[in-house]
């Protein structure tokens, strides 16, 4: 039996008998049917068609979730979420009358660069310094390798640089003000120096301090978390933002 170019479809000889027409005819249509289902497996409101690795069949992707976008995974089409650029929220979390605040589990290779932003009160009669560690296995690292450069705008303050320190510097708390502070922490998850740069409001509404601070901890060390440590009670909040790649 003679066949058609592209999808071989069986078609009559030239000498077959005319009582076989029927039934031929019938072959035909049923390649016909065939083949057009398979180029068109749509079944429901939504769906997009690829090409399959099989010759002549297509392949039915269902519609995505709501805010997904196309995307292209192991050579074919899928849905996903979007990647966006800017600050994704990884974790929130609130501490009272503390003077340790651990925050584990929040550096991996998702990011490179993190932004920590915590508002607190200091509830004491004298202000109190305020310092970070980096953490990893549940565990503060607190080899001296922590150098860091301060700026302070207070009169009686200035700038001056520390090495080999236990301790990363962010500022100091002062008694009963509601105070800020913005942490920058750049490359903590790879295993190379980590860099951190810190601002902080220090004073008070009507007397505001700044503190600025930027450090590193110079040493190899992969880190999954950090901890900030006061020399006296805390009570506020804390937000890990990551930037996005």
């Amino acid at each position: 039996m003679a066949t058609t170019t592209n999808y071989g479809w069986t078609t009559p000889d030239d000498t077959a008998l005319v009582k076989d027409g029927a039934s031929a005819i019938r072959s035909l249509g049923t390649s016909v049917d065939t083949t057009t289902k398979n180029l068109n497996p749509s079944t429901t409101l939504g769906d997009i068609e690829y090409r399959s690795s099989t010759a002549n069949t297509n392949t039915r992707l269902a519609i995505g979730s709501t805010g997904n976008v196309l995307t292209v995974a192991g050579g074919v089409p899928s849905w996903a979420a979007p990647t966006l650029p800017g600050l994704k929220l990884i974790t929130t979390q609130s501490f009272s009358a503390t003077t340790t605040i651990n925050v584990n589990d929040v550096f991996s290779t998702t990011y490179d660069n993190y932004k920590v932003i915590m508002n607190f009160e200091c509830a004491t009669n004298a202000d109190a310094s305020f310092n970070f560690r980096f953490r990893s296995g549940g565990a503060d690292n607190s080899n001296a390798t922590y150098n860091y450069q301060r700026i302070t705008a207070d009169p009686s303050v200035g700038g001056a640089q520390n090495l080999t320190q236990t301790t990363g510097e962010l500022g100091n708390a002062t008694n009963n003000a509601t105070q800020w502070v913005t942490i920058e922490f750049f490359n903590p998850y790879a295993s190379a120096a980590s860099f951190y740069y810190s601002n902080m409001n220090g004073g008070s509404a009507s007397d505001p301090e700044i503190w600025i601070r930027s450090g590193s901890f110079n040493n190899t060390t992969s880190f999954t978390g950090f901890s900030i440590l006061a020399q006296k009670n805390l009570t506020g909040s804390i937000s890990v933002l990551g930037y996005a790649k």
